[in-house]
């Protein structure tokens, strides 16, 4: 099988309960022959974020929708670690882009922008799900509230 943990952390890049959770779990599926990796933001304050590259084309995110109509698009991609062993890929919003979807504020402990959350987050969700289609995955497990509309794209 192939499965895919989407999580707003993971492991060390951006430590949490969650992060820490994930980590183990990828690595533990991992050592039972399952191919799994992670999915988590690219956050723009990171620092201890792996060196990373473009892992294939850009997501065209549509968002805001009314009366059938998209209002904002979005460009965003995905991103892997140059070191292959980390089984571990970013969404990264173009930076050339504002709002910045995964801008956190960790004075004000937040993942990302409160005017943004919910389209940061359905960002997140549209990119993981389409990502896990054009890689074939079997499985794909949403983690934490951040990751729950995931599931509504497949």
């Amino acid at each position: 099988y192939k499965v895919l943990f989407v999580t707003p952390e993971y492991g060390d890049a951006f430590p949490g309960g969650v992060g820490h959770a994930v980590a183990g779990a990828v690595n533990a599926a991992r050592e039972l022959g399952i191919e799994a990796h992670a999915m988590m933001p690219y956050y723009k304050n990171m620092e201890k974020a792996p060196k990373t590259e473009r892992a294939g084309k850009p997501f065209l995110v549509q968002l805001d929708w009314r009366n059938g109509i998209a209002h904002k698009e979005s460009q965003l991609w995905v991103r892997k670690p140059t070191d292959s062993t980390l089984p571990l890929f970013f969404v990264q919003h173009d930076t050339l882009q504002t709002p910045h979807y995964f801008q956190n504020d960790k004075e004000l402990g937040k993942y990302v922008p409160v005017a943004r959350e919910g389209e940061s987050w359905l960002a997140l969700a549209k990119v993981a799900a389409e990502f896990s289609i054009r890689e074939n995955y079997d499985i794909v497990i949403a983690n934490d509230w951040m990751a729950g509309l995931v599931p509504l794209f497949l």
